[in-house]
């Protein structure tokens, strides 16, 4: 009887670590999205800054041609594109108990907030994520020993 109650508790406490890993992956999930969003936003500016510029070279020849030998300057620092994060991966890390993380990233954020799947599906999936874990957390609560929390 005494291992039965050692594993229900167990699982009672890796169940409440699981639920908490996820939100902060969920969370997480939602910050580095924004900031690779900046990142990206920020580079088109500077490509699109970059286009607009007139062009002030001294060197240029006078009847407005340009010199064949002129060659295009390389740019100092290659700029490397990192992958958006999927909204499928969002979405399956809200599935699995990180809708409250990324609910809260969203609201701090204001990331994804106009997006209408984000906007309706998240908070269902926050509240479904909400009753689901405490129907499994207080089953395992309730197999356990209901003495195990007070303390004599």
């Amino acid at each position: 009887m005494s291992i039965l109650l050692l594993v229900t508790n167990i699982y009672f406490n890796s169940m409440c670590a699981f639920i908490a890993v996820m939100c902060l992956v969920g969370f997480l999930l939602i910050r580095a999205d924004k900031k690779r969003w900046n990142a990206h936003k920020a580079r088109s500016e500077q490509m699109m800054a970059a286009r607009q510029k007139p062009q002030t070279d001294d060197s240029a020849p006078e009847d407005g041609k340009k010199d064949k030998k002129q060659k295009k300057k390389k740019k100092d620092e290659p700029y490397e594109y990192q992958d958006r994060i999927s909204e499928k991966a969002m979405f399956a890390v809200a599935v699995l108990f990180g809708a409250l993380g990324e609910l809260l990233a969203m609201a701090i954020y204001r990331h994804k907030w106009y997006k209408f799947s984000f906007r309706v599906y998240i908070p269902i999936l926050a509240v479904l994520n909400v009753v689901i874990s405490a129907v499994i957390l207080y089953m395992l609560w309730a197999k356990g020993d209901p003495n195990m929390y007070i303390n004599p």
